[in-house]
């Protein structure tokens, strides 16, 4: 038997957690499962799993190569799926982690679009604000801003990001507009926590010179749309990337300052790990995605 075969059979038994399981989703008898988890052992010259009469338990080698088994598996389903003969046709799962701001914003009329053309592809999202690991999670593509330095994944930007500094007309009515980066000592800033150095903000002066200032407020938090509707609400002064206020510019809710001090542009990237054969889910969303962004 193909080794592929025992790879599919010990991810079959991970996805269970049992061998009956195992064998009931293989259409096979539990012996023959039991039997090919334990010539896959023998092979491997490890013990993958600590049998008992009511579970199954992974030992530390059975852990570490569970992940490689499932990549191999998912990576050997995208292979057939890859030249099936409707080539148009994307089906299985695609995750997808992402921040809260770019989930609420940027995705969904994307998304939309998307799954209309690929009805049969299941979509799953995960909204973290933090640098994930894409393995380890089982995410297919991240999408980050910032500076992207793993050579382990694939990067491709998808556009500039673009980052103002406003606050509501009722909170400019009852306090001084800053004509100058420092002046913002003076007042209440809203702080976006997940960001690098969220309480430093990053001016460039008339004469091009980089101006990091360190600012305070009395609200922060991971979450961008609670940080804006409390700016909207005349709470304080907020840094927000154009995608996120740009509704709330063109309705006036919002009025930017300090124009002439460009903060720092940063890109918004869509990485997924390195492979010799990248699943084409991915490829054709990230594609999508250059298109759209673009």
């Amino acid at each position: 038997m193909s080794l592929l075969a025992y790879f599919e059979t010990y991810v079959a038994v991970l996805k269970t957690g049992s061998f009956t399981d195992a064998a009931k989703l293989l259409k096979m008898s539990k012996p023959v499962v039991s039997k090919q988890i334990s010539a896959l052992e023998k092979r491997l010259g490890v013990q993958l799993l600590h049998r008992t009469t009511r579970q199954l338990q992974l030992t530390e080698a059975g852990k570490t190569f569970a992940q490689y088994a499932q990549n191999i598996v998912a990576t050997a389903f995208e292979a057939e799926q890859s030249v099936q003969t409707v080539q148009n046709e994307l089906k299985g799962s695609l995750r997808i982690a992402a921040s809260e701001s770019l989930a609420m914003t940027v995705l969904p009329k994307l998304l939309t679009d998307f799954q209309q053309a690929h009805p049969q592809l299941q979509i799953d999202i995960m909204i973290s604000g933090d640098f994930v690991d894409l393995l380890s999670e089982g995410i297919d593509i991240a999408l980050r801003m910032g500076t992207m330095d793993d050579s382990s994944l694939i990067a491709r930007r998808l556009l500039t990001c673009h980052f103002h500094v406003f606050a509501a007309p009722s909170y400019w009515e009852s306090n001084e507009i800053p004509k100058h980066p420092t002046d913002l000592k003076n007042h209440n800033c809203l702080i976006y926590s997940q960001g690098p150095q969220p309480d430093r903000w990053k001016f460039k002066e008339e004469n091009g010179d980089n101006l990091s200032l360190k600012v305070e407020g009395n609200l922060r938090s991971g979450h961008g749309q609670l940080l804006l509707d409390a700016t909207i609400n005349g709470q304080g002064v907020m840094m927000a990337p154009t995608y996120l206020v740009n509704d709330a510019f063109n309705q006036r809710k919002l009025i930017p300052v300090l124009e002439d001090y460009k903060l720092q542009a940063v890109g918004l990237y869509a990485l997924y790990p390195y492979s010799k054969f990248v699943p084409k889910k991915t490829t054709t969303f990230v594609s999508f995605l250059v298109d759209r962004l673009n």
